[in-house]
């Protein structure tokens, strides 16, 4: 979750000084300063992981795993906390406080109910930016799902999108694997939502007619018979419409692009943002 301090505009200058004497971090974006707040156990959970699993691969390697606490310039006028970075070869930063990366390698963002939408927009597009990125990696806290993004060398970007348990993500660029199991290694999910099949959806609809058939007979004074002919009347109403129902309003679309599609084909990003 994040709020943006109120004033007009902030120059890049006194963002810096006003972060570095800060107590709590603060993105800038455009001459806005946004504060940051805390994180979910989950949200901290997946950081973790992710952080431990990659600083082990890269163990003796020309890499450095960063969590959270390291600020990166995206743009001239964009400075990010991504939740989890990675910088190969020789890290650059902007001045000597040496707290503001400038040529990250794989960037990974955790995704929130407050987040998720800048995640996958205005900070995917400025990440895009970045000549050093090969790799953006969104991850659900919620679910098991990580989506992928990769440059590819005509500049646009892949999108490989894994659920499974034993799924995998390979982050060539810097030659290591990251399996889902470890990713969500101690995450518990919220309990999935229970839900109705059709057919128990239209025995209730049948149950509550009837029900509302015999109390409305009974209240008219028509005696038993007359709620016990109501009541098969709006069964018999009730089959029909139960018919119609599983015939037609669950006919679920299917087609290429959509969640429930089981194409393998990743989605492409152009420069620009746009989906090829």
């Amino acid at each position: 979750m994040s709020r943006t301090l109120k004033q007009d505009y902030f120059t890049v200058a006194e963002y810096l000084a006003f972060e570095r004497a800060a107590e709590t971090k603060h993105e800038y974006v455009f001459g806005e300063i946004i504060a940051m707040s805390g994180a979910s156990r989950a949200h901290n959970l997946i950081t973790g992981n992710i952080a431990r699993r990659l600083g082990n691969q890269l163990d003796n390697k020309p890499c450095e795993t960063y969590s959270s606490d390291m600020r990166v310039r995206v743009t001239p006028k964009s400075y990010y906390y991504p939740d989890v970075v990675v910088v190969c070869g020789e890290p650059s930063f902007e001045d000597a406080e040496i707290d503001t990366l400038l040529n990250p390698t794989i960037a990974f963002e955790i995704l929130s109910k407050s987040t998720e939408a800048r995640d996958r927009g205005d900070k995917f597009f400025d990440y895009r930016a970045l000549d050093s990125l090969s790799d953006y990696v969104l991850v659900a806290q919620d679910k098991m799902r990580v989506e992928q993004f990769v440059r590819q060398p005509n500049g646009e970007w892949a999108l490989r999108a894994v659920s499974e348990p034993e799924g995998k993500i390979t982050l060539a660029s810097i030659e290591c694997e990251l399996k889902l199991a470890e990713i969500y290694q101690r995450d518990v999910f919220p309990p999935a939502k229970q839900l109705k099949s059709v057919g128990e959806e239209i025995a209730s609809a049948r149950l509550v007619n009837v029900t509302a058939a015999t109390q409305s007979a009974a209240s008219c004074g028509g005696g038993g018979g007359a709620a016990a002919l109501a009541s098969s009347k709006f069964v018999k109403a009730g089959r029909r419409a139960g018919t119609r129902l599983a015939s037609s309003q669950f006919r679920l679309p299917f087609r290429t692009g959509s969640p429930g599609n089981t194409n393998p084909s990743a989605i492409h990003f152009t420069s620009s943002g746009r989906a090829a």
